[in-house]
């Protein structure tokens, strides 16, 4: 189960998410804060599963003709995964959330 959210959010694309972080931390002298790592750590699986989770699942018709779904660029999800991806997206985001909130 860990593995397959882990496909669908795409982790050959996490660079989009986490580079542009990375650098703009560094950029503030913040990168080695303790302040850092947890925006740095939700940017990684939580991030882009809830972006390419939520995305997988309101474009379940689209993809399926996409060549590219089924490889490394995003899984090609089934129905049947639905209920699986958007509790992914909240356990692994709802921790955040309240850390940032908070």
């Amino acid at each position: 189960m860990v593995a397959r959210l882990f496909h669908i959010s795409r982790p050959v694309l996490w660079i989009n998410t986490v580079g542009p972080a990375v650098i703009g931390v560094w950029l503030t002298g913040s990168l080695w804060t303790p302040v850092a790592l947890p925006m740095l750590l939700w940017l990684t699986l939580p991030f882009n599963l809830l972006i390419y989770g939520a995305n997988d699942v309101f474009d379940q018709e689209t993809d399926a003709k996409n060549p590219r779904k089924g490889t490394l660029e995003g899984a090609r999800i089934a129905p049947s995964e639905v209920s699986l991806i958007w509790r992914g997206v909240l356990l692994s985001n709802t921790p955040f959330v309240a850390y940032f909130f908070w």
